[in-house]
């Protein structure tokens, strides 16, 4: 009987727990089915993650080979504006040339002429009274003002040579069409109002008034400019400036507003011709003196596998990476064993811009590249390669490709334009603070001293709006 009692307690028991369990199995199932359910979601989310980021990249590279299609457009474009300068060169020296013969075959008919009348007078030599009349017309003629009136003016240039070395700084004198216009009399009128006149006396008055200090720092400019050519033997010819000029008068026409005139245009800019011509020669002085001081080995074409450190924050991209240093040197092995740096680039590189092109970039002025990629380049010889570097873009490996002195000519005057496009500020303010100027118009300004001193006038006050 005890042992009767023992099996049915242990069978009650059973039965209790066995519904218990089968709950248990249940919710263990419902369980599984959830994480089963997750983990599908995550994998299509994975899935989703994957064909955006090959979208991305997609819409990466159409976007990188369209920037390469329009560089190359531009390029093709640069290439086209100076093959355009060079024909508008031709075409001006041309022009020249013209107007050089066309001023010399009047010359050529004077002198014929005067060789005929003197070849009839030697073949009558017995009439000398008939040649006496001719006597004053000849005096006659040579009493015309401008005659007299040179030596007066051009005393000043008819010094010895020695005096004319030491006065360096005369302005070189314009061609014809480019001469501003004589100054007229003080009564002139140029203006009336009201049948009130406005004379050329207080135009002078007023214009020197409002304009001079600027228009004198312009000349000490130009004055600098001309000193520094004429010491180093460098010149323009006039027909490289008038090339210049109407490539500059194209491009104002199409400013121009309608109903005005070109020349009304460029005065009311107050840029007439004589300051334009003017402006255009100071110029190209300033470029060809730049140009005698570029150094093309100051640009440089290199090839680079960029290796992109992961992570939003500093310390995540601290923890990633030495993960990118293992890529880079593996990256770097297999360049040493034998593989071609071009594949190496494709393989390894994650810099979608230069990926494309066997990682080659453009010709760098080395005064703008970042200074850690910069001494690494200084310290390869064209065709070698740096040990893997990490740099602000991620772990790097370049191959120094070329120098601008090893570039094609059309490479290196390119080169030239860029650098003498950077330069010529810089090398413009050297020259003036190398300069001795006295300007007694205005002094030259000074940042140092630029608060305005105790009692300069102030502004006057905005006016009221209307309510």
């Amino acid at each position: 009987m005890k042992y009767r009692y023992g099996i049915l307690s242990i069978l009650g028991l059973v039965m209790t727990i066995s519904p218990v369990s089968g709950v248990a199995q249940q919710s263990n199932q419902k369980v599984q089915r959830e994480l089963q359910a997750q983990q599908q979601l995550l994998r299509r989310q994975h899935q989703q993650l994957q064909a955006r980021t090959a979208q991305l990249r997609q819409q990466q590279q159409r976007e990188h080979q369209r920037l390469r299609a329009i560089e190359a457009q531009l390029r093709q474009a640069q290439r086209q504006l100076r093959k355009a300068q060079r024909d508008l060169e031709l075409l001006s020296r041309q022009r020249v040339l013209l107007l050089q013969t066309a001023q010399k075959s009047p010359q050529k008919q004077e002198n014929r002429q005067r060789q005929q009348t003197q070849s009839k007078q030697q073949a009558r030599p017995k009439q000398p009274a008939q040649q006496r009349p001719p006597q004053p017309k000849q005096q006659a003629q040579p009493k015309q003002p401008p005659p007299q009136r040179q030596p007066q003016a051009k005393t000043p240039q008819q010094k010895p040579p020695a005096q004319q070395q030491a006065r360096p700084s005369t302005k070189p004198q314009l061609p014809q069409p480019y001469r501003p216009a004589p100054l007229p009399a003080g009564d002139t009128v140029v203006a009336s109002v009201n049948g009130e006149p406005i004379r050329a006396s207080e135009l002078i008055q007023s214009t020197y008034d409002w304009f001079a200090a600027t228009a004198i720092e312009e000349l000490i400019l130009e004055r600098i400019v001309e000193q520094e050519a004429r010491k180093q033997g460098v010149s323009v010819a006039d027909s490289e400036v008038e090339a210049r000029y109407k490539q500059q008068l194209q491009n104002a026409e199409a400013q121009v507003p309608p109903g005005m005139s070109l020349d009304d245009f460029l005065k009311r800019n107050q840029f007439p011709p004589s300051r334009l011509f003017a402006r255009i020669r100071t110029q190209m002085l300033a470029e060809k003196l730049v140009e005698r001081q570029v150094n093309l080995d100051d640009f440089v074409e290199y090839s680079q596998i960029v290796i992109r450190i992961q992570g939003n924050t500093p310390e995540q991209q601290e923890e990633n990476a030495p993960a990118a240093e293992a890529k880079a040197r593996e990256a770097y092995e297999k360049i040493q064993q034998g593989l071609d740096f071009t594949e190496a680039v494709k393989e390894y590189s994650e810099d979608p811009f230069s990926k494309d092109r066997g990682g080659k970039m453009n010709w760098q002025n080395k005064n703008f590249i970042v200074p850690d990629l910069r001494e690494k380049l200084d310290a390869l010889q064209p065709g070698q390669i740096s040990e893997p570097f990490r740099s602000m873009s991620g772990w790097m490996i370049i191959r120094k490709e070329r120098t601008g002195s090893q570039a094609s000519p059309e490479e290196q005057q390119e080169l030239r334009e860029q650098a003498v496009r950077i330069q010529i500020g810089d090398y413009v303010r050297q020259l003036q603070s190398r300069a001795k100027i006295e300007n007694k118009i205005v002094k030259p300004f000074n940042p140092d001293q630029a608060a305005p001193p105790q009692g300069a006038p102030r502004p006057p006050a905005a006016r009221p709006t209307p309510r």
